[in-house]
């Protein structure tokens, strides 16, 4: 799974950006947000999540998955979105064979 500066680190090289605070002005957010997400002090509600991983070049499906992963950690929940996240990268490896 990517962790949220994976994916702000995506935005800035997919989409030609030079900081983090141009990658909150294209989502439409404020630069405290953004520096607070990179250094994992918070994170995206799902819409500026889905805009993130689109800037960055990445699929939103998973983004929205690693998001609730993070959102879940240290709870029973944890261990399912790792299992759906794993199973869903195998039945996507067996689809690509």
């Amino acid at each position: 799974m990517k962790s949220i500066s994976g994916y702000i680190d995506d935005a800035r090289r997919h989409s030609n950006l030079h900081s983090n605070n141009a990658v909150a002005r294209e989502l439409g957010i404020n630069s405290i947000n953004m520096t607070r997400y990179h250094r994992g002090h918070g994170l995206p509600g799902d819409e500026i999540m889905i805009k993130l991983a689109l800037l960055g070049g990445n699929d939103p499906f998973e983004a929205l998955l690693d998001l609730n992963y993070w959102r879940t950690k240290g709870t029973d929940a944890e261990t399912y979105y790792i299992k759906m996240h794993d199973n869903i990268h195998k039945a996507m490896d067996g689809i690509a064979a």
